[in-house]
């Protein structure tokens, strides 16, 4: 883990707990004044060890009861064909993340919401709440 301290080890594992922690709570869990925690987080953002901080939502309160994870093999494996992939994903919007992997597959953990309402019928399903889409193979 490159130029990273326990103290830095330490204040990673609690924003990946708790992304919403305080440079208060931080500076206090850690040992170190809040002017040091907070130039040590920013340090962190900065050189790239945290990239994002995000919100986990309940799927049941935003109309969303299922998360679903599909295997994806391509046909070819030519790396035109792997952009192309990348970028039908990348303009679905209830694609929440899709990560190549090594073996069977070419795509793994590609988790999609899915309708909630109880007439659903999954993949068939055309009910104006799940608003469903196919992505289009490269």
């Amino acid at each position: 883990m490159g130029d990273l301290d326990q103290i830095d080890r330490s204040l990673l594992r609690l924003l990946q707990e708790d992304g919403r922690r305080t440079t208060l709570d931080l500076a206090g869990r850690v040992g170190l004044s809040p002017t040091g925690t907070s130039q040590r987080v920013k340090r962190l953002f900065r050189d790239g060890f945290i990239t994002a901080v995000r919100a986990v939502l309940d799927p049941r309160k935003v109309g969303r009861g299922t998360l679903v994870f599909i295997e994806v093999r391509l046909d070819h494996t030519a790396p035109h064909v792997f952009d192309r992939f990348a970028e039908a994903v990348a303009k679905a919007p209830e694609v929440l993340e899709c990560h190549m992997v090594v073996g069977g597959f070419d795509y793994r953990g590609f988790p999609i919401w899915r309708c909630s309402r109880t007439s659903c019928s999954g993949s068939s399903c055309h009910c104006p709440a799940c608003a469903k889409r196919t992505l289009s193979p490269p």
